[in-house]
């Protein structure tokens, strides 16, 4: 199955896996290993998976500022090379190098 995620700047398709649980159903995306998804239905579990791809514009900020505020916020940094790779165990995100840095940098 394929869905359309969209950022506010356009959309991108993603092929994603659906598969029946014993709570209902789980989605997740071959391309995008950390995310996943469930719901009690098939059109839940795809819904609040493309729900966490609503991405807010948000002025750019310095890549050093973002670190900092991350790590406040209890991220770590696990990676670092042409881009910064962060987690707080369950997440993980990515930040370019680059400034500004915004919610479509990338």
């Amino acid at each position: 199955m394929t869905i359309a995620l969209s950022d506010n700047e356009g959309s991108m398709k993603y092929r994603v896996v659906l598969k029946k649980s014993k709570e209902g159903y789980s989605v997740s995306c071959p391309g995008l290993p950390a995310c996943w998804s469930q719901g009690k239905t098939e059109g839940e579990a795809l819904e609040t998976y493309k729900m966490r791809f609503v991405v807010p514009k948000l002025p750019g900020v310095n890549h050093l500022r973002a670190v900092r505020a991350l790590e406040k916020a209890g991220f770590k940094i696990v990676n670092q090379g042409k881009h910064i790779v962060m987690s707080d165990g369950g997440r993980i995100l990515t930040i370019p190098r680059h400034n500004p840095v915004t919610t479509m940098s990338g």
